[in-house]
């Protein structure tokens, strides 16, 4: 295969990974077992891998699964990105400490998350801005005064 045309394969293969990834996940998610997995997607698609399946039915295998999670109730677990920009890593470390503290009952990043999207009325931290997460960073620096939790302010 020649350069060009590798180069050329490679999203597909990163896709196709990707889409395969998630389908397991979501199996995951609902607590499936293989068998029930794959008489799943046999019933759904006619085969009893996703290796057999072409990219496109892997994506709508997807997207239903995403529906089936909601339709009972999954909830889908926000992991926290592995590399934090610094002030959304300051934000989560506050986070953290209340948690190790007691105060904080999830220390998970989704409960941070969720928190943010409280105080800051911002749909998403994806979002956030520098003075969005300031304001959350501030907020959790007070709760730290009142819980007597001891922090090192390194601003």
């Amino acid at each position: 295969m020649t350069k060009i045309a590798n180069q050329n394969r490679q999203p597909y293969i990163k896709r196709a990974a990707t889409t395969t990834v998630r389908l397991h996940v979501a199996k995951a998610a609902l607590k499936w077992t293989d068998e029930i997995y794959r008489d799943w997607l046999f019933d759904q698609f006619g085969v009893r891998s996703s290796k057999d399946m072409t990219e496109s039915q892997r994506v709508i295998a997807v997207k239903k699964l995403d529906d089936l999670q909601k339709a009972v109730g999954v909830r889908r677990r926000q992991a926290a990105p592995s590399e934090l920009d610094p002030m959304t890593g300051k934000m989560y470390a506050l986070w953290c400490l209340l948690g190790d503290a007691g105060v904080v009952r999830n220390r998970s990043y989704s409960a941070m998350a969720a928190y943010f999207t409280r105080v800051t009325k911002i749909d998403s931290i994806e979002w956030a801005t520098a003075s969005s997460l300031n304001v959350a960073i501030e907020s959790l620096k007070n709760w730290c005064g009142r819980a007597g939790v001891a922090y090192t302010d390194s601003d």
